[in-house]
């Protein structure tokens, strides 16, 4: 009797040990679900006071040649702040969350390099002006 008891305690041990192994990998995947849906929850309630308060707005810029185009923004206050876009013939791309300010935005015609478009634009906060190339 004292073997069976034993016996039956051992397996008892053994499954509560797996059991405790799913319980502990669920509550890990569930912490990692949290993470990720608290961070898509809080990218999206950025509204337009929000942008405001930070100073942001998002560019678009609308490719309407034959052939693809390249874009390049700098910022006037930070020569270091380059952003750089290549766009496919009738697509439109965006730069989101991009601070307020003076940019020079140049655009050239690829594989080329051919100039189209070199000039200042002031972006105002959740402004989200729309470049089109013709």
């Amino acid at each position: 009797m004292f073997l069976v008891v034993m016996a039956f305690s051992g397996m008892l041990q053994a499954q509560d040990t797996r059991v405790s192994d799913y319980i502990e990998g669920s509550k890990v995947l569930l912490e990692f679900v949290k993470l990720f849906k608290s961070e898509s929850v809080e990218t999206s309630k950025i509204g337009k006071t929000d942008c405001k308060k930070a100073g942001i707005s998002d560019i678009y810029f609308e490719n309407k040649r034959k052939n693809t185009i390249k874009v390049v923004l700098i910022d006037k206050l930070n020569q270091q702040g380059k952003q750089e876009l290549i766009i496919q013939p009738e697509r439109t791309e965006m730069v989101l969350s991009t601070l307020a300010g003076v940019y020079t935005c140049e655009v050239f015609e690829m594989p080329s390099m051919l100039a189209l478009r070199k000039g200042d634009i002031k972006l105002l906060p959740c402004e989200n002006p729309t470049i089109e190339t013709e």
